[in-house]
């Protein structure tokens, strides 16, 4: 089962994960993020993988193409988000990291020049 929350303020939007990314699961993380996607401006969204306890390639895919299509950076804070953030970053040629509340993001080269977090 995976959680969605949404979290939107002035400054950011927060798509937070809870659970497994896997399955029938990755058809509603893509009805969200697309449900979203008029609004995401790519220097304001974070997908927030913190509670993410599995995915599948399936789900890897899902956060391939959401990463890709909005420019979003990832929160991580386990071995497993971490790996799947790692791969995402592979496949997108995305090696930034920053700080975002004790938790790793990933970035694209471009934000990373820009001096964008």
């Amino acid at each position: 089962m995976l959680r969605i929350n949404v979290e939107q303020n002035n400054d950011t939007v927060i798509i937070q994960l809870e659970g497994r990314i896997a399955g029938s699961s990755v058809v509603k993380l893509n009805r969200v993020w697309i449900e979203f996607a008029h609004v995401l401006d790519p220097e304001k969204l974070f997908i927030d993988m913190r509670n993410v306890t599995q995915v599948d390639a399936w789900g890897v895919k899902a956060l391939r193409d959401l990463q890709a299509l909005t420019g979003a950076r990832l929160i991580t804070s386990s071995p497993l988000t971490k790996y799947v953030a790692e791969d995402i970053a592979r496949h997108c040629n995305s090696r930034a990291f920053t700080k975002y509340k004790g938790a790793d993001i990933r970035r694209s080269r471009s934000q990373a020049r820009n001096g964008t977090v």
